[in-house]
């Protein structure tokens, strides 16, 4: 009984120790703590284009398994010229409603950026670029546009077609659908008639 007594005293010392040092130590605001494997906390992170040995080819940044996409995005694998353009016209459908008023709001900031340059502001191809010389390009409001199903004029905003360039660098697919609704928001409220600037994108 008394060894059991002594034990208690004695681990009710070495609480009493451990209490002592925890608000001690804790009031010490210029003492920094001691971290416990500081290893871990601030560890080196390997800079993409840094070597590294256990690595194959030597490097951290390694070529994406064969066979993978990479998490939203989905390849197209749309080809210029006017089979591709066919072929999108029957392949491809917006996957966007022409009633989310987000996308057609974002529709327009696309348009605003990469379009109205060239195509100006109502579509009429009619931009600054033609205004300074460049030819301009054919009018999004004639007839041959209005016919175009959406694939088709994703297809163009993709790949380019004639005097303009492919977006597909440059411009999200999202984004480039949301610009097929911009344009047809534009078809809609200009006159069936418009045959500005030309026939057709």
């Amino acid at each position: 009984m008394k060894d059991r007594g002594g034990l208690n005293v004695f681990l009710l010392l070495i609480l009493g120790g451990i209490l002592w040092l925890t608000y001690s130590l804790g009031q010490r605001k210029d003492h920094r703590a001691v971290e416990f494997l500081p290893e871990m906390i601030y560890a080196v992170s390997a800079e993409s284009y840094s070597r590294a040995e256990a690595l194959p080819g030597g490097m951290v940044q390694q070529k994406p398994v064969a066979g993978t996409i990479a998490r939203g995005r989905m390849p197209l694998h749309l080809e210029p010229g006017v089979e591709g353009a066919a072929k999108a016209a029957v392949e491809l459908t917006n996957p966007l409603d022409e009633s989310d008023q987000a996308s057609l709001k974002r529709g327009g900031e696309i348009f605003l950026t990469y379009c109205q340059l060239c195509h100006g502001p109502g579509g009429k191809g009619d931009g600054l670029v033609a205004q300074r010389g460049f030819p301009a390009p054919p009018s999004l409001l004639a007839p041959q546009a209005r016919q175009m199903s959406d694939g088709q004029l994703f297809h163009i905003a993709s790949v380019g077609q004639g005097n303009m360039p492919g977006h597909a660098g440059q411009i999200d697919p999202l984004d480039r659908w949301r610009a097929v609704l911009r344009i047809r928001q534009l078809q809609a409220a200009a006159p069936s008639t418009e045959t500005v600037q030309g026939e057709g994108p």
